[in-house]
């Protein structure tokens, strides 16, 4: 496999390395759990952005943590850095690339 460049989620590893032994023997409910808790939070931030100052940059350190939980339930199924970037690589050929707006029909997304 070539060697490509994981970028700034890179840092995320990096943070979450010292957790590892946890991480890997969490189970795929306890990550299930932490998702439905990241998005309920994203939600509760959006829904007080005209009452409260600052709910847009909470939601979006909120989708930073998903990210992060997301790349660390990888990394419980034995990923690295390395594998990762193939896995999306290859997820966005065969997923992505002229198929967004099917994608987006498919979830019923809004114009």
């Amino acid at each position: 496999m070539e060697k490509l460049e994981y970028g700034v989620l890179q840092l995320l590893w990096d943070a979450w390395t010292p957790s590892q032994e946890r991480i890997v023997k969490s189970s795929d409910q306890d990550f299930v759990i932490a998702v439905i808790k990241q998005l309920l939070e994203i939600k509760q931030h959006l829904n007080n952005v005209c009452l409260e100052p600052g709910s847009y940059e909470k939601a979006m350190n909120e989708i930073v943590d998903i990210i992060s939980l997301s790349q660390n339930w990888l990394r419980k199924f034995g990923l690295n850095p390395d594998s990762i970037t193939a896995l999306i690589k290859d997820r966005v050929e065969s997923r992505y690339v002229g198929k967004t707006e099917e994608i987006l029909d498919k979830y019923e997304w809004k114009q």
